[in-house]
């Protein structure tokens, strides 16, 4: 992949060309990447709204019915399901890792192995959040797909 990065004082805006020969894995992740850019998240707290970019939420979690997104410091409830989440963030670096709990991959330190098929993750943050066995299969797949 060759990667090219001009300045220019014509231009008003950031725009992006990507030119390929044929379709792979790779474009794909890239174009759902750069496609990811452009999502807002609205992150409610204390009566007010926050617009999040994705690539400072941590995880988003299920509690009560309620469905929240955590950065590196805060929690704020988001008006989406976590079914909807994961839509709207197929093939990203986004991965569901229990039944109540989709994780940024790209926020994970490092993870190891724990009791009965479990994995456990340290985030950036430094906070642990643990995998559930039927889901580390889904979660060394988009590890993969990210070139990790």
């Amino acid at each position: 992949m060759k990667l090219e990065v001009k300045q220019s004082d014509h231009v008003q805006e950031i725009e992006i060309l990507v030119q390929y020969h044929q379709e792979t894995d790779e474009l794909n992740h890239i174009l759902v990447a750069l496609d990811t850019i452009n999502h807002t998240i609205i992150g409610i707290r204390d009566n007010k709204s926050f617009p999040l970019n994705p690539q400072d939420i941590y995880y988003f979690e299920s509690v009560d019915d309620r469905v929240y997104a955590y950065t590196q410091s805060d929690a704020f409830e988001v008006k989406f399901k976590l079914y909807e989440l994961e839509n709207i963030f197929a093939n990203t670096s986004f991965a569901r890792i229990s039944i109540s709990v989709i994780l940024n991959t790209r926020m994970i330190l490092h993870f190891k192995s724990s009791l009965n098929g479990k994995m456990e993750a340290r985030l950036k943050n430094e906070e642990m959040i643990s995998i559930s066995r039927s889901y580390v299969s889904q979660l060394k797949k988009t590890l993969g797909g990210q070139g990790k």
